[in-house]
């Protein structure tokens, strides 16, 4: 097999994100491009240049529709507690493409490249509540984080890394696996989409995406935040992004429009993919 390269894992993941845009304009499903993929279309009108990854978010009533009914003759959808350890949706590439990952991700075949797609949930109204829950949020999110190390098969770590390294690795899984079982670790997964769906969606004034949280920041958006969006130009299509998409990035990235120091312009690197058939 071969791996992807930067260029190539964008590109695919494109393919998958203009399926989904396709799928939602058709059905009326609300979503938005966020995070590094809404920096992408406001400061380079597409892929942020070292960026892997594209991450897009839909109100919690929007998200349930998609996971429901979303289709595809190539692409899958890992729901999270069924059949998914995390708590976001991933729509995945049955077709082209594998990923090795240090973190385990979902039951049965191995996915290929995917896009997140995340739900925004209502939350208190109340400033200090939003923030003491939504860091009970971050704290299961992290310790969910660490039992699905214990999900990761030898494979995918024999293509992250070699030598000492790999047998490190290894020995950290093993360990992983004797603390905590696959059904512990769904258990922990369905508890946090609990404390995520703690407030029935509408029933207050502000919104916000509770299921990662690997940083604090305080996006208490208003509940409206994704009423009303608009098309923006994507490398060589269009997608969905907040009209008020400032409110939608200061809590986050107060200098979205500054490109950062080169040391701060790295990929991620948790997940390798490689083509199926090269």
């Amino acid at each position: 097999m071969k791996e992807l390269t930067l260029r190539e894992l964008q590109l695919h993941s494109l393919k998958i994100l203009k399926e989904i845009h396709t799928f939602c304009e058709e059905r009326g499903i609300r979503y938005t491009v966020a995070y590094g993929t809404l920096i992408g279309a406001l400061r380079h009108k597409g892929f942020i240049p070292w960026d892997d990854d594209i991450d897009i978010v839909m109100p919690r009533p929007d998200y349930e529709r998609f996971i429901r009914e979303f289709r595809s003759g190539w692409l899958k959808v890992a729901v999270p507690g069924e059949d998914s350890y995390q708590p976001l949706a991933r729509v995945y590439d049955t077709r082209d493409t594998l990923a090795f990952s240090k973190y385990g991700w979902k039951k049965g075949e191995r996915g290929g490249v995917w896009v997140d797609v995340f739900p925004l949930d209502s939350v208190n109204d109340d400033p200090e509540i939003f923030d003491r829950e939504a860091e009970e949020c971050r704290q299961q999110w992290i310790r969910l984080t660490h039992m699905r190390k214990r999900l990761s098969s030898f494979t995918d770590l024999r293509h992250l890394s070699g030598g000492w390294k790999l047998w490190q690795r290894w020995a950290r899984t093993l360990a992983k696996r004797l603390k905590h079982t696959k059904a512990e670790i769904m258990e922990a997964d369905r508890e946090l989409l609990r404390m995520m769906e703690k407030y029935p969606y509408g029933s207050t004034g502000h919104v916000s995406q509770l299921g990662v949280r690997g940083w604090i920041y305080r996006d208490h958006y208003p509940a409206d935040i994704l009423d009303q969006t608009l098309l923006m130009p994507f490398e060589d299509t269009q997608v969905r992004v907040p009209r008020d998409y400032h409110t939608f990035m200061i809590p986050q990235y107060p200098d979205y429009m500054t490109i950062p120091p080169v040391e701060k312009c790295v990929t991620h690197t948790a997940t390798k993919f490689f083509w199926k058939d090269k």
